[in-house]
């Protein structure tokens, strides 16, 4: 390079056309030369003035300076700065420093490439603040999943307490209880069904439950086929059904059908309480009754019966006044007699 106002070797056109800015300094910093692009970054007009001068309005040398580490020894120096252009734009540069040496290896001078960073700089800039979102993000969406996990394991921790409590009630139960899917096939059945039937739940899971007289069947079916796809609950439904060991039982029969946690039915539970004793107890006291009512029915006729005799008595004795045949009379006074005890 040469002391002129604008670059003038072979290479100057090359230079020129660079979208790289470019200076050489003297040993106090002084602008010897620059190209086009450094034109437009600071003016014309700049060479002879001090680098800090034209390019950071200082009176000193900047401290990171890319040519005070050159003049310093070391290869070469690099920083970036914010700098306002001569048309008063602000920009970000990255700047590199060279030394420049003459034949003998001894620096005279240091040449300055400046490269305009800032779409760069705006692009990391975006891209923090994209990164600052984000993470905020991600801190929300953590605490959000933690705050959820919390609450599942609340509620995993509710829902088997009370899948224990549901549990223990159907376990604990004096009536037979039978869980049924939509199928019809069970899937639960508790003690109190076991001792009254005779079946276990090993016996009976995924399995049909063999204990509908044939002469039920119509009429339960009624019911459950409205259970299933009314949801209609059947309330103490009398009906009968087999043991194991194929006795036949008098049962009140209620029924319900319950949701899965979407809100579609799931399957039914089937509640059955042996009421034989009651049924022969009904039917002893209906015995009863007719009986009670026969004797009643009794009590009128013979009343009935006893008022005709009396007014067959009355007569015969009215006719024993007045007739010669008291020996007849007398017979039949005392059969009617007989007759009225």
């Amino acid at each position: 390079m040469t002391n002129n106002t604008e670059i003038s070797t072979p290479l100057a056109g090359i230079i020129d056309s660079l979208d790289i800015a470019i200076w050489e300094l003297d040993l106090n910093y002084r602008i010897l030369n620059y190209n086009r692009k450094a034109r437009e970054i600071y003016g014309e007009g700049v060479v002879g003035d001090f680098c800090y001068h034209a390019a950071a309005d200082r009176n000193n040398v900047c401290p990171d300076c890319p040519a005070l580490k050159v003049l310093n020894g070391e290869k070469s120096g690099r920083s970036q700065h914010l700098r306002i252009t001569a048309d008063g734009k602000t920009i970000a540069i990255d700047h590199t420093a060279s030394p420049l040496k003459n034949e003998a290896g001894t620096v005279t001078g240091v040449v300055v490439s400046i490269v305009d960073i800032t779409h760069i700089k705006e692009i990391e800039q975006k891209l923090k603040e994209h990164q600052s979102e984000l993470e905020n993000k991600v801190e929300e969406r953590t605490r959000e999943l933690r705050e959820n996990e919390i609450k599942f394991r609340r509620l995993y921790e509710e829902s088997e307490l009370q899948k224990e409590l549901y549990h223990s009630i159907l376990h604990s139960s004096s009536d037979a209880i039978v869980v049924y899917e939509m199928t019809g096939l069970v899937q639960y059945v508790n003690p109190a069904f076991s001792e009254m039937f005779g079946w276990d739940l090993d016996e009976l899971k995924d399995q049909r439950i063999p204990f509908l007289p044939e002469s039920e069947r119509e009429e339960s079916m009624k019911h459950i086929m409205t259970l299933i796809h009314d949801g209609v609950p059947c309330h103490a439904f009398r009906t009968k059904r087999l043991t194991k060991s194929g006795q036949q039982l008098n049962i009140s029969l209620s029924a319900s059908r319950y949701s899965d946690h979407k809100g579609e039915p799931a399957g039914m539970l089937v509640t059955l309480r042996d009421i034989s004793e009651r049924v022969q107890a009904e039917q002893e006291l209906l015995k009863a009754r007719k009986l009670e009512s026969v004797g009643v029915l009794a009590g009128g006729i013979a009343h009935d019966f006893n008022n005709i005799l009396g007014a067959i008595l009355g007569n015969i004795s009215l006719a024993l006044t007045i007739t010669d045949e008291k020996d007849k009379i007398h017979e039949i006074l005392t059969a009617s007699e007989k007759a009225s005890l």
